[in-house]
């Protein structure tokens, strides 16, 4: 006898369930719940090439840092492409209904013209002569009918256009939430690096943003967090300092999560020493924060360390980054939990050169 559906999906379930177990074993990880459910989905939707191409690029006892980076990545793609796939099937509804909108309109109106043709006629033979009454009686009716006609055919023509309207609001609602999605990092709730990266290309291109800056931010020690308190910790960690970072600047202003511990901020239309301002506003309340443990004792303090660039001082928004960057790096450099502005750092054109250098000699 063959075995039923569902014996095979149960056998196929626990097959899975070994090799995810013997995988986790293989590499030397601990069976953590996302490291499980990771590979889990791998072995149940990814072909056995990526499987494997997965597994040679983690090596041998990889640290949990690079897998959780791993799992992030893939979750994002994932995500990504859910969101776009979701957004075309949406699209092909939106010009699916739009055509169909198209066709009832137009049937709507040649309807009105025949109905328009018919009370003229009626019309011009009530005018061409005189009738009995019985005749102007059958007129009449004729007229009351094609109007009562009409009538009920308008009403099935409105309801049928409450119900496009009605379509057509949920897709639109369905392509605005999608395309919120793509953007958007889902362990902050700020924007991706992905729309960071679209918005940083297109600064140089826009009028009128001369006093905008670019801030890079890096929780300082935070692998130390994850090590001494757990990932969970860290994730409460980063979704606290989203909070902070996008409750401390304008709406009209750019906040992002670039990277594990690493943040973007874009400020437009400001002086410089309002950007400054701004920056070591963000490293006090940053460092005031405080964050529970599972752990007993005091809740834990975190600290950042900032880089500042001014777009004026840039000429190409890869230069701009690149110069936040450094100055970052010299916050780093210089005791970490500081802001650095680039260019007014009187240790950083010797850093410059110091990197040119070594660029030169690689």
């Amino acid at each position: 006898m063959a075995p039923a559906a569902d014996d095979l999906n149960t056998s196929v379930t626990n097959s899975n369930a070994d090799s995810v177990l013997k995988t986790l074993k293989q590499l030397g990880l601990a069976p953590l719940p996302r490291n499980y459910e990771f590979l889990y989905d791998l072995y149940k939707d990814a072909s056995p090439e990526t499987l494997q191409q997965v597994i040679a690029k983690l090596g041998h006892h990889p640290p949990q840092e690079s897998f959780d980076r791993l799992i992030e990545s893939h979750a994002d793609v994932t995500a990504t492409g859910k969101a776009r796939a979701k957004q075309r099937e949406s699209s092909a509804t939106l010009a699916r209904v739009s055509v169909d909108l198209a066709v009832l309109l137009k049937d709507e109106i040649d309807r009105l013209q025949g109905f328009n043709d018919e009370i003229d006629a009626q019309g011009k033979k009530l005018a061409s002569q005189a009738y009995e009454q019985t005749v102007l009686f059958e007129l009449s009716k004729n007229i009351a009918d094609t109007i009562s006609n009409n009538i009920i055919q308008g009403e099935v023509v409105l309801k049928k256009l409450h119900e496009t309207n009605a379509e057509l609001e949920r897709v639109r609602g369905e392509l605005t939430t999608f395309k919120r999605l793509s953007h958007v990092d889902a362990l902050t709730d700020l924007n991706n690096r992905r729309y960071f990266d679209d918005v940083l290309g297109r600064l140089y291109s826009l009028e009128g943003i001369e006093d905008t800056a670019l801030l890079l931010l890096d929780l300082d020690y935070f692998k130390d967090i994850n090590d001494t308190f757990g990932h969970q910790t860290g994730d409460n960690v980063l979704r606290k300092v989203g909070e902070l970072l996008k409750g401390h600047v304008r709406d009209t202003d750019l906040v992002a999560r670039t990277g594990g511990e690493e943040f973007g901020i874009v400020l437009f239309g400001m002086t410089r020493a309002r950007i400054i301002e701004i920056a070591e506003r963000l490293r006090h309340v940053i460092a005031a924060a405080r964050v529970q443990t599972d752990q007993a004792g005091a809740p834990l303090t975190i600290t950042t360390s900032i880089g500042v660039c001014i777009m004026a001082d840039a000429k190409t928004h890869e230069q701009l980054y690149q110069f936040a960057d450094e100055a970052l790096y010299m916050s780093k450099q210089n005791g970490r939990n500081r802001v650095t502005v680039y260019g007014q750092d009187p240790h950083e054109s010797a850093l410059r050169k110091q990197r040119l250098r070594i660029y030169q000699e690689f």
